[in-house]
């Protein structure tokens, strides 16, 4: 269901059929907010390294970085999710723009308290 709902988009943004809605100071904060829990995933992913007994669970980051995801690479991966993701909310209608940061915010949000909730545990 998510792999039709990306290429939707996708389609809608090439072919020019995404909204119009105006970028709002809003949806600038929203995605600011996005991009700083999305750094902090970043940074917790990145410090699994340093743990043996602990590995990436992540669905997808576990496909891409591995299970024991180097530093580059998850910046890298999270920079691309951060591109992305302001082309896939700039293409939405406002009311799902919002939705759509607010959404991805608190998922990478809560994955890297969760990191931070094992690393305080230890191995």
């Amino acid at each position: 269901m998510l792999r039709i709902f990306i290429i939707a988009l996708c389609y809608m943004h090439v072919t020019g059929c995404a909204h119009s809605d105006p970028w709002t100071k809003t949806d600038t904060a929203l995605y600011m907010g996005y991009v700083g829990t999305l750094a902090y995933d970043a940074h917790t992913t990145s410090e699994i390294r340093h743990y043996p007994c602990l590995q990436e669970s992540g669905p997808i980051a576990k496909q891409v970085l591995g299970l024991q995801p180097d530093a580059a690479a998850t910046w890298q991966y999270m920079g691309t999710l951060a591109i992305t993701n302001y082309f896939i909310a700039r293409s939405l209608p406002s009311t799902w723009r919002k939705v759509w940061l607010g959404a991805n915010g608190i998922e990478h949000g809560s994955a890297a308290f969760n990191n931070d909730k094992l690393f305080d545990r230890g191995c």
